[in-house]
């Protein structure tokens, strides 16, 4: 099993710092488990951009297999992320 090193995009961060102390846990620890865990679906129109649901949050990350980076693009309510 590969180890990936996770990175945030500014606004993922303030969306995910925005939530309560027990859905922040809830979606860091989502978070961590990629790219082996989680409801986990490939975004269409896009060479590696994939969709973590987390309850109603969505969170779009990129995975980066050549230097073993998870870039977590964006996290939003369901509704308003795609």
């Amino acid at each position: 099993m590969k180890i990936y090193e996770i990175k945030f995009k500014k606004q993922a961060l303030k969306f995910i710092k925005s939530r309560t102390a027990k859905e922040q846990m809830r979606l860091t620890n989502a978070i961590y488990k990629l790219p082996y865990a989680g409801d986990i679906v490939k975004m269409e129109g896009f060479s590696n951009r994939y969709r973590l649901r987390v309850g109603g949050v969505r969170i779009q990350y990129e995975k980066h297999d050549d230097v073993y980076i998870i870039l977590v693009v964006r996290a939003d309510n369901r509704g308003d992320a795609y």
